[in-house]
């Protein structure tokens, strides 16, 4: 299962450019045909398969929220991981 994006920690690669294993993030962008049922499915592959944090934005909406594995989505204006953050309105068309 390949998500939309995938953000890896440079200083977790195990060479230059190189990264083994799951991404530390990964953020699904919802269209008309996707399911709550069907992001909530993917969700628990990839934290199966030790992704930290998944996020869920859908551009016509201007909303994102991060999934949690007890199911519960909580909607925020950032992406935010490791100290790092990413302002979501900005990138919004």
């Amino acid at each position: 299962m390949i998500p939309d994006i995938s953000i890896q920690i440079p200083e977790r690669a195990s060479g230059p450019g190189f990264f083994q294993g799951a991404p530390e993030i990964v953020i699904e962008i919802l269209s008309p045909a996707n399911s709550k049922r069907e992001i909530e499915r993917k969700a628990q592959a990839f934290w199966a398969h030790g992704v930290k944090a998944v996020w869920v934005t859908d551009p016509d909406m201007r909303r994102t929220w991060r999934i949690q594995p007890d199911g519960a989505w909580i909607e925020s204006e950032s992406i935010d991981w490791d100290g790092h953050c990413v302002e979501m309105a900005p990138l919004y068309p």
